[in-house]
This record gives structure tokens, C-alpha cells and sequence, in this order.
């Protein structure tokens, strides 16, 4: 989003503040994405421990008592990741990667909770079941909107560029 933003203050002579806010993007995409991954490491531990992963993935490593091979499969499809798409792309990508982590744990809270065997139930959590498919109804309407303001975007974009010829 910051780097259409930096696009339009270049072309309306904002030459300076287009700039800054593209270096700005620059810097917290790369950032952004490091946490994710790194985040991503702790997540697929968690799910794992809680049998949400297939037993081959779900190995631990004795000698570092980490998930070496999730951890190893994450870093390759973040760099293939990175040498195919550009820079707005993988941008894009993030911000769609939130819904879809959103999405994940609302669901693994939906498989997770009839599983588990406390004393007495929750009146709150069962309450606020419909909730869990709300979120993930928004999540999903959130994430086909992103893709469908993209897909305008660019069309607005070809043709202010084939106006300027």
C-alpha cells in the first residue's frame, strides 16, 4: 500500500515525500516479513504439540528441540517466494497472510474446542460460536476484496498510462 502511495505523490511532483515513503516501505516490508517468519516457526511448533500437523512434519529434532524440517520447508518456500514475485507483490502477499493466519487459528479453535475435555464448559466460548464463523466469513471477504480493489488498480493504472502517450 505505501509503495502506491509513494507512486502517486511522484506523480503529482512530490517527488521528496514519494521518496521517503518508498525507502520507509523498503525498510518495513523485509522487517514485516521476518517476523512472520520468524512467527511462523513458533505456530507450526504449537500445532504440532497439539497433533494439528502430519506426524512426518511434526518431528522434532533432538539435538535442538526444534522443528528442523518445518523450519527448513518455511525458508525455502520463502525464498522461492521471493525470487519469483516482486517486491509489491510479496507486500501483498503479507497483508493477505494475515487474514489467512487469522482465518487458520479461528479454525484450529473451531476443531480444537470440541476435542477438549474440561470439567465444565465454558458459558462464554460456546456463546460466541457463531462468532468463529463470522470471523472467518469476514476474514475471507476482506481477503477477495484486497484481491478485487488490486485487480482495479492496475486497470486504472494501464489506462492513466496509456492516456499519458
Amino acid at each position: 500500500m505505501s509503495l502506491r502511495v509513494a507512486l502517486v505523490l511522484r506523480q503529482l511532483s512530490h517527488l521528496t515525500a514519494g521518496h521517503l515513503i518508498a525507502l520507509a516501505a523498503v525498510i518495513a516490508l523485509p522487517s514485516g516479513i521476518l517476523v512472520g517468519s520468524n512467527g511462523q516457526s513458533r505456530l507450526f511448533f504449537v500445532m504440532a504439540r497439539d497433533g494439528l500437523l502430519p506426524r512426518s512434519l511434526a518431528k522434532i529434532t533432538p539435538g535442538t528441540e526444534t522443528l528442523t524440517g518445518v523450519t527448513l520447508l518455511t525458508g525455502l518456500t520463502i525464498a522461492l517466494l521471493a525470487g519469483i514475485f516482486s517486491l509489491e507483490e510479496i507486500a501483498e502477499l503479507a497483508n493477505a497472510n494475515t487474514l489467512v493466519a487469522f482465518i487458520a487459528v479461528v479454525a484450529c479453535l473451531m476443531i480444537l474446542h470440541p476435542l477438549a475435555r474440561t470439567a465444565a464448559p465454558i458459558p462464554m466460548i460456546e456463546a460466541l460460536r457463531c462468532l468463529r464463523t463470522l470471523t472467518i466469513i469476514g476474514c475471507d471477504y476482506l481477503l477477495f476484496s484486497l484481491a478485487r480493489d488490486d485487480a482495479h488498480l492496475l486497470r486504472s493504472l494501464k489506462r492513466d498510462r496509456l492516456a499519458d502517450l
